[in-house]
């Protein structure tokens, strides 16, 4: 799925601009990086030319040891909660009673 820049943006992603001058010269633009992180390791980028997101884990020297596409606007909203970047006041839906059989 392709999400706008502005979305993304909106949704506390934030934008470092890269000065590459040899990149400029090739691509006639600088590039810039819009991501968003969820934990020390953990992200999610969003890609400017195909405008896809990935949620990327990382190990402590910024090596990527896995990635994930974001497949709908559902699934990113549903990650953000999860990682408690935006606030809910959902409740839950939890079953007690499996809970307390164990």
């Amino acid at each position: 799925m392709k999400f706008e820049y502005q979305k993304v943006i909106d949704l506390g992603f934030e934008r470092e601009d890269d000065t590459d001058s040899m990149f400029a010269e090739t691509y006639g633009w600088h590039p810039f990086y819009t991501t968003l992180k969820l934990t020390k390791r953990i992200y999610l980028d969003w890609d400017c030319e195909t405008r896809e997101i990935q949620m990327l884990r990382c190990d402590r020297e910024s090596s990527i040891l896995g990635r994930m596409k974001i497949e709908s606007e559902e699934m990113l909203i549903d990650i953000l909660k999860f990682f408690g970047k935006i606030k809910t006041e959902e409740k839950p839906n939890i079953d007690y009673s499996v809970i307390n059989a164990c």
